[in-house]
């Protein structure tokens, strides 16, 4: 590639983010007709802010020698009594507290209590609550793993990936490739609709949330059709009464109340932005190829300020895209009204893959943690964390 044609691409690339975030701020505008807006400054309350707390591990499991394997997990969920559960390929690995080996919930097909592409899972009313997602449905298991309840979850156009659960709620995002007929020129940085839905986990009875969106790149192919490849993550928690989202770059967490279906607030801080580095750019072409070539999407000046979502009680933790060398990530904590209360950096784990598609395997419960991550040895493991004070 000659200097002139790296020239035209980077302007190419800065010229579709400006209009990507330009849509996106007036989008932002019109959500906030009709709620509160919250904004804080970049210093919480906490006397202490900016300490670092410690993570430490109480459990690791691994694959050797046993009656299963790790080639590679994806998705992970905590057991109201701690248990861990796993997915990996052809297999939904059940684990009790200690870390001992269950059982394999899979069943591989498209029957009753049968499973093929898992997008999710919570452990909840003593079962095993799993969303498959070609066919979409609901699968209850016994933690026995017998079938307690099959119930399909229509899906109009993509498909939906289950993403939180809290109590008999279940939350699933929708998501679908765009018109490529409204896209003018043969790319762009487009929103993708992600529309929610909720699921009552033991009924299958539905109800229709908002629609948040992300960026995605999209290439047309010079016959016909194209790729879409996802530039931004949607992150959620939900805690029974409501819906936290982190769907944009910028630093805002939207809250929707569950009962009236209503967004009643966003909160925001004043937040210095990180930029991204040439290691970010890994995991983003997602495997998109057009004519035998990999698909290379434009690169962000700056990171999503909001890395992963949680409920820690009436708490809401904001996982951020600042890291210190020696004290981790830091997190923020919000109230549910939207004020900034504290903030801490926590040692996180590093992702084990980067994936454009889904937030990193990491789950909270209490000050209980799990991750999925790569060992020493580039093997894949699970880990369970205690959050000290």
């Amino acid at each position: 590639m000659t200097k002139r044609e790296r020239i035209r691409i980077g302007c190419r690339s800065e010229a579709l983010f400006v209009f990507a975030a330009a849509f996106s701020l007036a989008f932002s505008a019109l959500q906030a007709e009709g709620h509160t807006v919250v904004s804080n400054s970049s210093r919480p309350r906490h006397a202490d802010a900016y300490r670092t707390r410690t993570l430490t591990p109480v459990l690791t499991i691994t694959d050797e020698g046993r009656d299963y394997y790790f080639k590679r997990p994806s998705l992970i969920a905590i057991g109201p009594d701690e248990s861990l559960y796993v997915s990996d390929e052809n297999q939904l690995l059940g684990f009790d507290a200690r870390g001992r080996f269950i059982r394999n919930y899979y069943r591989p097909g498209q029957g009753p209590g049968e499973l093929g592409s898992v997008s999710g899972f919570v452990a909840v009313g003593g079962a095993l609550v799993v969303h498959n997602m070609y066919p979409s449905k609901i699968v209850r298991l016994g933690l026995d793993g017998k079938m307690l309840a099959d119930f399909f979850v229509p899906a109009s156009r993509g498909s939906y990936r289950f993403r939180a659960a809290s109590g008999r709620t279940g939350c699933l995002i929708g998501w679908g490739m765009p018109d490529l007929g409204t896209v003018q020129g043969s790319e762009a940085v487009v929103d993708q609709p992600n529309p929610i839905i909720f699921v009552d986990l033991e009924t299958g009875a539905l109800k229709t949330g908002l629609s948040f969106p992300t960026r995605v790149y999209v290439q047309k192919a010079p016959k016909g059709g194209g790729v879409m490849v996802p530039l931004g993550k949607i992150y959620t928690a939900l805690n029974g009464k409501y819906l936290a989202v982190s769907h944009t770059d910028e630093y805002a967490i939207k809250i929707m109340d569950l009962e009236s279906g209503a967004l009643v607030r966003t909160i925001n801080r004043e937040y210095a932005r990180v930029k991204t580095t040439s290691e970010d750019r890994q995991g983003m072409t997602g495997g998109a190829m057009i004519s035998g070539e990999v698909i290379h999407v434009p690169m962000p000046k700056y990171k999503a300020d909001i890395a992963h979502l949680f409920f820690h009680g009436d708490e809401i933790w904001a996982v951020t895209s600042t890291k210190a060398e020696g004290k981790g990530v830091l997190i923020d904590v919000f109230n549910l009204e939207g004020k900034y209360l504290d903030c801490f950096y926590l040692p996180l784990p590093a992702p084990p893959d980067k994936n454009v598609e889904q937030p990193d395997p990491i789950v909270l419960q209490g000050d209980t943690l799990a991750a999925i991550e790569r060992s020493a040895d580039d093997t894949y493991i699970v880990r369970k964390y205690r959050i000290g004070k």
